[in-house]
Parts: C-alpha cells; structure tokens; sequence
C-alpha cells in the first residue's frame, strides 16, 4: 500500500507517493484539502495502479479531482483569503474541518462561520 509525504497551501495539496516496492510516484497535485482526501486519493491510487494506470494517467485523474461538493470544498477566494464550505453536522467532523482548515493557514488568521441547520 503506497503512502506520501504530504504539503497543503492555497492550491490544494500535493504530494510524493511512495511504494513499497521502490517506486515513487513525485509531485502529485490535487486542487482539494484535507488529510482525509490524501488518504482516500492513496486508496485510488492502489486501485489504479492494480489496472497498471501509469504515473502520468494517476496524477492527470488526480489533479482533475474536485472533491465532493460541501465537503471541505473551495468556493471562492477574497482578497487573498480562501472561502472553504464544509457540511459537518457532528462535532468530530467540525473539529477535523478545522483542523484542516488550520493546516492551510498556518499562523494566519482563520475565521470560521457555523450555521446549525437544528435547534438541538
């Protein structure tokens, strides 16, 4: 099972995927965010290379990847600031949506908005 070294920044992530074998898969681009889209882009990427996928045909299906809509998703940018929207209904899901949302910022100010879609 491969695994990366990961880097996150406005862009997105990127990151090297390293097998057990040897190979190195280098400079994988994905225009999302979150650890667990790293995660779930390896498992593809396991599953593309089972179907001998090349290199270039998992990093071209990786860098076209947008993610799924409400799920740690860029909408939009404000001068300078990345706007991400993010369905967490349950409180570890918000507590893993900041914590990604820190990991992009780094020290910069973060701001996050919380709409409660129920009274309880």
């Amino acid at each position: 099972f491969p695994s990366h070294d990961r880097v996150v920044n406005n862009n997105g992530i990127s990151f090297d995927i390293h097998f057990k074998n040897g190979e190195i898969i280098t400079d994988v681009k994905m225009p999302i965010y979150g650890e667990h889209n790293a995660s779930n882009a390896l498992v593809a990427v396991a599953i593309a290379k089972f179907f001998n996928f090349n290199a270039e045909q998992i990093k071209k299906g990786l860098a076209s990847f947008t993610g799924v809509k409400q799920r740690f998703t860029k909408v939009g940018e404000f001068n300078g600031a990345s706007i991400i929207d993010d369905y967490g209904h349950h409180p570890t899901e918000i507590s893993a949506t900041l914590k990604s949302a820190r990991s992009i910022v780094k020290n910069k100010q973060l701001i996050c908005v919380f709409q409660p879609h129920k009274y309880t």
